[in-house]
């Protein structure tokens, strides 16, 4: 383990939490990590979290706290820069994180937002809150509870497994899945095959190239757009209309299988 150098201290407050009459203290101090840092671990239990990319690497961190004052909550571990929360209750930490390019993010979040951008792969998992995904060059897999998902310019495979929240995943090299359970969910611009299912939620797919989609839905409505080819088209409806503009091609060697149970299924081409 290797102990930060560099530390700042700032901006000791209080304030008082309205209509509970708590005072809640409030510091904020920086840290230098030096160089080799290449993975961020989460194990955030409360608080946002912030990872940008830049030429030397930095952590700062803002501490909300009611009680007791927390002692250090992140640590670096040979390449690992490890984020942890507070451990006691009322207390919270906001991370704000600078990184070289090419860093891979791992771990968890209980409560809060998760901002990042330029990662090499992601491997996320959230209870609570929204997370924001922008540049990937490699994987990145996202599972929410709670919160809306915006994953973005991914380089390889990108899966998002969300319970309760809207899912936007767009400009996906790869392969794309998305498993929601209550939501809005748009996939675009994927170079590879999209397979969605939803529970309660529209569906909206639009593909880059002639590749197998898979939709399935619930409850909501299923948009798709392709470009034009030759497809084996199979669209069941259990309540709803369906308006399906691309001609079902039984040779063909690319699929679109959409369903839903209660909603309307529009396929048309780009």
């Amino acid at each position: 383990m290797r102990v930060l150098a560099g530390i700042t201290a700032a901006g000791l407050a209080a304030t008082l939490a309205t209509g509970c009459g708590l005072a809640t203290r409030e510091f904020s101090e920086s840290a230098d990590l030096g160089p080799g840092v290449t993975t961020v671990r989460l194990a955030q239990d409360a608080g946002d979290v912030t990872i940008r990319v830049g030429a030397t690497s930095s952590v700062r961190r803002t501490v909300h706290y009611l009680d007791e004052k927390p002692g250090a909550t992140h640590r670096v571990e040979g390449d690992a820069l490890i984020l942890e929360g507070c451990g006691q209750n009322n207390c919270w930490i906001d991370y704000e994180v600078v990184v070289p390019q090419g860093y891979r993010l791992a771990g968890d979040v209980a409560s809060g937002d998760v901002t990042v951008e330029e990662a090499e792969s992601v491997d996320l998992r959230s209870s609570s809150g929204d997370v924001t995904v922008r540049g990937v060059s490699g994987a990145a897999s996202v599972e929410a509870n709670s919160g809306r998902v915006d994953l973005s310019d991914v380089g390889e495979n990108a899966s998002v497994l969300v319970q309760s929240g809207d899912v936007d995943l767009r400009g996906v090299a790869g392969d794309a899945s998305v498993r929601s359970s209550s939501g809005t969910v748009t996939v675009t611009g994927v170079g590879g095959a999209v397979d969605v299912e939803a529970t309660s939620g529209d569906v909206a797919i639009g593909v880059a190239e002639p590749v197998d989609v898979r939709a399935h839905a619930t409850s909501g409505r299923v948009d798709v757009t392709v470009p034009r080819g030759r497809y084996r088209v199979s669209v069941e409806v259990g309540s709803g209309d369906i308006d399906c503009d691309v001609q079902h091609d039984a040779a063909a060697t690319t699929a679109i299988d959409l369903s839903t149970s209660s909603g309307d299924v529009t396929v048309r081409y780009a």
